[in-house]
């Protein structure tokens, strides 16, 4: 199988560094955010067939911003629908 890396963005920030230019905010539905990405992820899976995930990178805003549960509910997603490397870096 043919590696692939996921990118997943989070655009929420406690505030907004002058430097940055990536897509975020500091307000936003959270639980909102995390059901629409969790259906674009299972609505793509498809173009991963043939690929094992070995990076899932979480970047944006500020990952950690929002709550770990939402977290959770991203890699339990992605579990769901693609191949994920054992000892894929995450």
């Amino acid at each position: 199988m043919k590696p692939l890396s996921v990118y997943i963005h989070i655009p929420f920030c406690q505030s907004k560094c002058p430097y940055c230019d990536f897509e975020s905010s500091r307000g936003g539905d959270h639980a909102a955010y995390t059901a629409e990405l969790c259906n674009e992820i299972t609505a793509g899976a498809k173009q991963a067939a043939g690929y094992i995930v070995n990076t899932v990178y979480f970047g944006g805003g500020t990952p950690s911003y929002i709550d770990a549960k939402y977290i959770g509910q991203i890699l339990q997603t992605l579990r769901d629908n693609v191949i994920i490397a054992k000892d894929a870096e995450i």
